[in-house]
């Protein structure tokens, strides 16, 4: 049986998955949740429209599971 081959990530991705991995490195600090959440929502191929695996919006996407990672640190949503 051959495998099926995996879907490669757009750059988009890369990027948003870069910023997870960075914050779990970092998940007790509030300044890098911030930096990252302001990088994710303001990166041009993020928000030029990009759809995740689950259908969202790749920014709102991303944002949500970055919030879901600091969460167990800090209450607070969005920036802080």
């Amino acid at each position: 049986m051959s495998e099926l081959p995996k879907k490669q990530l757009s750059p988009a991705e890369v990027y948003g998955e870069k910023a997870l991995r960075t914050m779990e490195k970092y998940l007790a600090n509030c300044n890098v949740f911030n930096d990252l959440f302001r990088s994710i929502n303001n990166h041009p191929q993020m928000t030029s429209g990009g759809v995740g695996k689950d259908g969202m919006n790749l920014v709102v996407s991303y944002i949500l599971k970055l919030e879901e990672i600091h969460k167990p640190h800090c209450k607070q949503k969005a920036l802080h």
